[in-house]
Formats: structure tokens, C-alpha cells, sequence
């Protein structure tokens, strides 16, 4: 099943933190407020006020951090994703 967010929202598969993701060791302290994730689908970006759109920032595959409210939970096909807007996101390990 194909899931298509739309405008300014993300598709993220959360990793477990008690890994380390990409060979960068997560400490302890960051796994208590800070949760990690990979984007898996886009939005087709950001209605500004004008009536444009303004494309996303984050890029299908990459790795971001977000605070541990973020999102709302989606099962889709018994694996359990986040559904959330790309403001959400506190950033993006490069």
C-alpha cells in the first residue's frame, strides 16, 4: 500500500534508539526528549499565503530528529509510522 501525505506533512519510520543510526552512537540523554526517524514520504511541499508552494526541505531518506510529542502514530500494514508536518521536525543528521 502506497500512503502520499499531502502538502506540508511527512511519512517517518521511527528507528529504536537504543541503536545507533548511520554508525552515530546515540547517547543515553538523547534518547529520553529527542526520538530519531527516516523519512519515508513527502508532501508536495508548503501552501504559502500567496497561493504558492514552497517544496519541502527534508528529502525522502533522510534521517531526522524530533521531540517525542511529534506526530501522530499511522499503522499502515501492520507497521506502525508517524504522520507529522515538516515543522515538527528539530532537524536533520547529515
Amino acid at each position: 500500500m502506497k500512503f502520499q501525505p499531502m502538502y506540508d506533512s511527512i511519512l517517518v519510520f521511527e528507528t529504536p534508539n537504543e541503536t545507533a543510526i548511520d554508525g552515530v552512537y546515540l547517547p543515553e540523554t538523547s534518547k529520553q526528549d529527542i526520538h530519531f526517524g527516516k523519512v519515508i514520504a513527502l508532501g508536495e511541499g508548503y501552501v504559502q499565503e500567496d497561493g504558492s508552494v514552497r517544496a519541502l526541505r527534508l528529502q525522502v531518506g533522510d534521517l531526522v530528529a524530533y521531540g517525542m510529542y511529534a506526530g501522530v502514530p499511522l499503522m499502515l500494514e501492520g507497521v506502525e509510522f508517524l504522520i507529522m508536518k515538516e515543522s515538527e521536525v528539530q532537524g536533520k543528521l547529515c
